[in-house]
């Protein structure tokens, strides 16, 4: 991945991680920051009732639970009482994690412009 494409990568996570940060100083709900879906390259940021509802309409398999949300997010807030917040090695593994993910997607829409 080019530098530029990196600190493109770097600012959109970043701007996830904010707007995470800031709804869950509004509510005080856990957010997740997450991929879209397999086919984009975008990135949701999703609490646990909208994660129910994605499930409900089917969007989400039925059998996902929250524990793979915590598995595939690359960020989450700490709970209302703040705790659980995010250790700054997981935090490192998932912003890794993440700009893997990004690779790939680069990679795959490449592929598709060809």
């Amino acid at each position: 991945m080019h530098i530029l494409q990196k600190l493109k990568a770097n600012l959109r996570l970043r701007e996830a991680v904010g707007k995470a940060d800031e709804a869950h100083r509004q509510t005080g709900e856990r957010y997740y920051v997450m991929p879209a879906s397999a086919d984009g390259c975008k990135l949701i940021i999703l609490d646990r009732k909208n994660f129910r509802r994605l499930k409900q309409k089917g969007y989400i398999s039925r059998k996902a639970n929250v524990a793979d949300i915590e598995r595939e997010c690359f960020y989450f807030t700490p709970y209302r009482n703040g705790a659980c917040a995010i250790p700054s090695g997981v935090a490192d593994f998932k912003r890794r994690q993440y700009l893997d993910w990004y690779a790939a997607c680069i990679k795959k829409s490449k592929g598709k412009k060809k």
